[in-house]
């Protein structure tokens, strides 16, 4: 059923109720005319009829919006855009506007064209003071029509404003209804109005009866039956408004109070509550949704930081490694180096003994040679021949050894650097766990726990 559809149905329907009511309340406790209660309701009927199709003819151009954009939405399966939510809010606003005018100065206009004719074919006499009576009726009864009919609107079309998908109002503050009090203050001052006039015009009634010369009977009798017949009436119409107010906030506090269950209970904080008014208690809507929103938003940035803390307490973990390897590397790149030097050590002292042994040796040549022993000078020869090549040996054995020590040194500097490295990665690492913790840190303020 369309927005129009919806509006015209509850439109036409208690506009027809409160026209019948009307006139039945006017004949019965101010004309006192009863036996033409139903052969003249034809014309009030019709009068309402021509004001109601009024009505409709502009409700079609003002619910047009709201319909085509309820279609789009339909056809392509989405929520509404910004744009679209505040066409459609705006004609909410005019509907809503038109039943109240509508029904206060349908009613007060229908009425007077009423009086006016049958006082102009002399069915009526024109009395003032019964035509103000009559008048305040029909205001009376135009103010229950009216906010009957908005709370039935506004209840009847709860879907297809959720289906806008909107979740916060903030941005439609011009298009939000009145609040809830004021909406309830006015519902008690119009059926306070409504039961007073009504009451007042039980002793009227009787009053123009008795001075026509036409009343019969006890006044105060009459008075205690009527009056009690009116108030009665008075209060049962005057309680539907009521309840139709309190029905439908009572709907919306339900409603909203199952939706924050299944959130807190499944813990599901993508959900969120669409408003269905933009009344104050969409504006508490709107609020709880913004709220979700925040503490979705500041979980995500804690998961998001306690994951990065938890990569980089895996890289110092790696790394920890890597420098305890470096560490024994270099532990024993040393203990190579320092068996290095004393072999080298060692290898140097025996140089010098074959250096020493060669040098008496060729001592030993020269004095035999000068004494002439030449046999011996020979054997002392081949001995310093032989001293030489273990001096060369030693000399080869020396060379090796520096080089194994020169490359044990470069795999140590090596070892180092890498080390370097691994220390810079560890200082990285910690900065940037300190920038995280006090992240979480800044999160965990955020809600204001207190010890």
């Amino acid at each position: 059923m369309s927005v129009f559809i919806t509006f015209t149905a509850i439109m036409w329907f208690i506009t027809y109720f409160g026209i019948t009511a009307l006139r039945w309340f006017a004949l019965e406790f101010i004309y006192d005319e009863m036996n033409v209660m139903w052969s003249g309701v034809a014309f009030n009927i019709e009068i309402g009829s021509l004001l109601l199709l009024v009505a409709s003819i502009v409700g079609f151009f003002f619910a047009k919006p709201f319909d085509k954009v309820l279609s789009k939405l339909k056809a392509e399966n989405r929520t509404a855009t910004k744009d679209e939510i505040a066409i459609c809010l705006q004609s909410y606003r005019k509907l809503i506007l038109l039943v109240w005018a509508a029904n206060f100065l349908g009613f007060f206009i229908g009425q007077i064209i009423v009086i006016y004719l049958k006082i102009a074919d002399g069915t009526n006499l024109f009395i003032p003071s019964r035509v103000f009576f009559v008048m305040a009726q029909a205001v009376g009864f135009g103010g229950i029509s009216g906010i009957t009919t908005i709370k039935l609107i506004d209840f009847m079309l709860t879907s297809k404003r959720e289906r806008l998908g909107i979740r916060s109002i903030m941005e439609f503050k011009k298009f939000q209804t009145s609040n809830i009090s004021t909406s309830i203050g006015l519902v008690f001052f119009i059926a306070v109005y409504f039961i007073a006039i009504n009451m007042f015009s039980v002793p009227y009634g009787i009053i123009i009866k008795q001075r026509a010369g036409v009343f019969k009977g006890d006044f105060l009798t009459l008075f205690m039956k009527k009056g009690a017949l009116c108030f009665f009436c008075s209060i049962g119409f005057g309680a539907v408004a009521f309840v139709t107010v309190l029905h439908g906030l009572s709907v919306r506090i339900k409603t909203t109070s199952k939706l924050l269950d299944d959130i807190a209970n499944n813990g599901d904080l993508t959900a969120r509550i669409h408003i269905s008014m933009t009344d104050d208690f969409g504006v508490l809507i709107s609020c709880i949704n913004t709220m979700i929103e925040k503490l979705s938003s500041m979980i995500r940035d804690f998961k998001s930081s306690t994951d990065v803390v938890n990569q980089s307490v895996g890289r110092l973990s790696t790394t920890a490694r890597s420098a305890s390897k470096y560490l024994q590397a270099l532990s024993t790149t040393f203990a190579k180096l320092d068996s290095n030097t004393r072999r080298q050590d060692k290898l140097v002292y025996l140089t010098g003994s074959d250096i020493s042994a060669l040098s008496g040796g060729i001592n030993n040549i020269k004095k035999n040679i000068e004494a002439k022993d030449y046999e011996q000078a020979i054997k002392e020869s081949e001995k310093s021949i032989q001293d030489l090549y273990k001096l060369r040996e030693s000399m080869q054995t020396i060379v090796t050894a520096s080089s194994t020590a020169v490359q044990t040194v470069n795999e140590g500097l090596l070892i180092v650097e890498d080390m370097k490295k691994t220390i810079l990665l560890v200082d990285s690492s910690a900065s940037g766990n300190k920038n995280t913790v006090d992240k979480i840190h800044d999160h965990v303020n955020q809600f204001n726990i207190q010890d």
